[in-house]
C-alpha cells in the first residue's frame, strides 16, 4: 500500500466518524426522555469526537511541511481528494518503512468504522434509517445490529482508540526522522544515477562499432531526476523509472583529419546530423542469440525490435516539420507499433540509418554494459535539423534567433546544471565540471518555434573518442582545491548575469592562488547577482565559493548532502516558486 493509499484508508475513517457523531446526536435528541440511553449516547459521542480530532491531527502532522500551509485545512476537509495526488511521493518519503504498520492499523480502524455505521443504521449517503422515537424503538425490538447501548460499542471504540494512538506515534516519529531519511534516500539516488550514467555511456561506446571517418559525439540532456528510495526498494527496479535522453551525431565536416590532434570541440559547425533517443534500464538477456551488425539494406523489424513489455511512450512533440500538413501530431495515434523479440544493437550508427526505413517502433532494441542492459526508445521530440548553440555562444549573444533568455530561462538552466553537477560527478559524461563550452542547446530552425522553451533543456556534449583528462592543478599545492563546486559557482554567476566573464574562465593551471583570485573576482559581482537572481540564488553561489578549499569533494557523501541542501534545494525552491506564480 502506497503512502497515498494509506492516507486514503485513514481519511475513509475520517469520513465515517463525523457522520456517526451527528447521527448519535440526532438519536440523543429524539430519546432524551430515556435518561440512561441519553447518558450512554453522550459518553459515546464524546469518545468519537475525541478520536475524530486525534485522527485529523495525525493527518495534519503527515501533511505539515509537505503541503502549503494555505492548503492543509482544505485538504483535511477533502480527504484523499485531487490535491493529494501531487504530494504522494513526499508522503512516501515521510512514512518510510512504517507503511506496513500504517496499513494494518488503518485497515482495522476502517473495519471498525464500517461496523459502527452498520450498528447505527447509517446509509451510504450519511442518512440514518430511524427518524423518530417510534422507529428507534421498533429497530431496537427487532434485535438486529442496531443498538444504542454503550457496551455494544466498547470493542469498536477501543479498536479506533488503539489504532489512533499507534498512528499518532508513528506519524510523529516519522516526522522527526524525515530529514535523515531524506539524506539516505538522496545518497542512494546519487549513486544510482552515477552508475546508470556511466553504464549508458559505456554501452553507447560498446555499440559504436562503425567505421565512420567522422568522430561521433553524444549528448545527454541535463534533466533533473528525482526518486524516493526506501530500504525495501530495489535499486534496479527504481532505475527503470528513470529516463536518459541522449543525442547521437556525427560531424561530417571533419573529413579525414586526425581527430586526436586537429579536432576542437567547439570549432566550426558541431554536427550535420543528430539522432536522439531515450535509454531506460531494462531486463534483457545479453547475447541470448547471436547478434550481427546488419547493413542498412538488410535491416528488418526482426533485427531491431521491441522488448516484450516496453515502457509507455511519452507524448510526441516535434521540434521540426518534415511535412507541413502533419506538423505536431501524436504519431502513436496514427501508426501501430511493431512488436518483435528484443535484440541487442551492436552498431548504433547503422541502427539510426535503418530505423528511418522502418515503421514506428516502441523500442529499437537494447545496448549492454554488462551486467546491465538499456532499452532504446523513440524520443518525444526530434532534434535532427535543430541548430546547435553552446552556453558560451548564448551568453555572448551570438545567436540572434533566441527570442529571450531572461530570468525564468536562466534559473531553469542553472538548476539543471547544478543538479547534474551532483549527479554526473566523476562519470564519463563530465570531466571535472560542466562548462560554458560543453553545455549546449538544440534550437528549432523554424521561426514559428523560436519561443519554445528549448533553452530550459540543456545538454552536455561528449566526444566518444577523446578521453577526459583532469584539470591541471599545481603539484606544489598544500591543500586540495574543490574545483567542481567552485566551477559551478563561477558558471552560475555568468548564467544569471547573462554574460561571459573572462575573470572566471577556468583554463590553465588552477592552483590555490589562482582559484582564490578568481573567487575574489566572482564576489565582486555579487551585487549584480543579487539584483539579477535574488538572495536565494546568491546564497547558493556563495556556498560554492566558500567551499573551494574544503577537503571533501563531491565524491564524499556528506559533501554531497551539503551541496544538495545549500545549492540544489535553493535553486529548486526558486524554480517551484516561479512555476506557482
Amino acid at each position: 500500500m502506497s503512502g497515498l493509499e494509506v492516507l486514503g484508508a485513514i481519511t475513509g475513517v475520517l469520513g465515517v466518524l463525523p457522520v456517526a457523531v451527528d447521527t448519535l446526536k440526532t438519536y440523543k435528541n429524539i430519546i432524551s426522555s430515556i435518561r440512561n440511553a441519553a447518558r450512554d449516547l453522550a459518553s459515546l459521542i464524546r469518545d468519537l469526537e475525541t478520536e475524530q480530532v486525534r485522527l485529523q491531527t495525525t493527518c495534519e502532522v503527515l501533511l505539515e511541511g509537505i503541503a502549503p500551509f494555505s492548503m492543509i485545512d482544505d485538504m483535511t476537509k477533502d480527504p484523499f481528494g485531487a490535491t493529494w495526488e501531487k504530494y504522494s511521493h513526499l508522503l512516501r518519503l515521510r512514512l518510510w518503512e512504517s507503511e506496513r504498520e500504517f496499513k494494518n492499523y488503518t485497515l482495522d480502524m476502517r473495519d471498525a468504522a464500517m461496523e459502527l455505521r452498520e450498528k447505527l443504521c447509517i446509509y451510504g449517503d450519511g442518512s440514518s434509517r430511524p427518524k423518530d422515537k417510534v422507529s428507534i424503538i421498533r429497530e431496537l425490538k427487532k434485535g438486529a445490529s442496531f443498538t444504542l447501548n454503550k457496551k455494544d460499542y466498547i470493542d469498536i471504540v477501543s479498536r479506533i482508540k488503539r489504532g489512533n494512538l499507534a498512528l499518532s506515534e508513528l506519524a510523529s516519529k516519522s516526522r522527526g526522522l524525515e530529514p535523515t531519511r531524506q539524506k539516505r534516500s538522496q545518497t542512494r539516488l546519487i549513486r544510482l544515477i552515477r552508475g546508470l550514467s556511466n553504464g549508458i555511456f559505456n554501452a553507447i561506446r560498446n555499440a559504436t562499432t562503425c567505421a565512420c571517418v567522422a568522430p561521433h559525439r553524444v549528448c545527454l540532456e541535463l534533466a533533473p531526476r528525482d526518486a524516493i528510495l526506501i530500504p525495501s526498494d530495489v535499486d534496479d527496479v527504481v532505475a527503470q523509472s528513470l529516463k536518459f535522453h541522449v543525442a547521437f551525431g556525427s560531424d561530417n565536416s571533419i573529413g579525414n583529419r586526425d581527430t586526436q590532434k586537429d579536432y576542437s570541440l567547439m570549432k566550426g559547425q558541431l554536427m550535420d546530423r543528430w539522432n536522439n533517443i531515450y535509454f531506460r534500464l531494462g531486463s534483457f538477456e545479453c547475447n541470448k542469440t547471436p547478434t550481427l551488425s546488419p547493413s542498412p539494406s538488410t535491416i528488418t523489424a526482426s533485427t531491431i525490435a521491441v522488448p516484450p513489455t516496453p515502457p509507455k511512450s511519452p507524448r510526441f512533440v516535434s521540434w521540426h516539420r518534415n511535412d507541413k500538413s502533419l506538423g505536431k501530431i501524436d504519431v502513436q495515434t496514427t501508426i501501430s507499433p511493431v512488436n518483435a523479440p528484443s535484440q541487442q544493437v551492436t552498431d548504433l550508427c547503422r541502427m539510426f540509418i535503418g530505423k528511418n526505413k522502418l515503421p514506428f517502433l516502441d523500442c529499437f532494441g537494447y545496448i549492454a554494459d554488462t551486467p546491465r542492459t538499456f532499452g532504446i526508445y523513440p524520443p518525444t521530440l526530434y532534434l535532427d535539423g535543430c541548430a546547435i548553440l553552446t552556453l558560451r555562444e548564448l551568453l555572448e549573444g551570438k545567436q540572434s534567433k533566441v527570442a529571450r533568455f531572461d530570468y525564468p530561462e536562466r534559473l531553469k538552466v542553472a538548476h539543471a546544471i547544478a543538479v547534474n553537477t551532483l549527479h554526473l560527478h566523476s562519470t564519463q559524461w563530465v570531466e571535472e565540471s560542466l562548462t560554458l563550452d560543453n553545455v549546449i542547446f538544440f534550437l528549432p530552425n523554424n521561426r514559428d518555434d523560436a519561443d519554445i522553451v528549448s533553452l530550459a533543456r540543456p545538454f552536455v556534449v561528449r566526444n566518444l573518442l577523446i578521453p577526459y583528462s583532469k584539470q591541471n592543478t599545481s603539484s606544489n599545492t598544500s591543500r586540495p582545491v574543490n574545483l567542481a563546486v567552485f566551477s559551478l559557482g563561477a558558471l552560475l554567476v555568468q548564467v544569471m548575469i547573462g554574460r561571459v566573464e573572462s575573470s572566471l574562465e577556468m583554463a590553465g593551471v588552477m592552483d590555490v592562488r589562482t582559484v582564490l583570485s578568481k573567487r575574489d573576482a566572482g564576489k565582486r559581482l555579487f551585487d549584480q547577482l543579487l539584483e539579477s537572481g535574488g538572495a536565494n540564488y546568491k546564497a547558493a553561489v556563495e556556498w560554492c565559493f566558500d567551499s573551494v578549499l574544503h577537503v571533501a569533494g563531491l565524491q564524499n557523501d556528506k559533501c554531497c548532502q551539503q551541496f544538495f541542501q545549500e545549492v540544489v534545494s535553493r535553486l529548486e525552491e526558486d524554480v517551484q516558486l516561479l512555476s506557482e506564480n
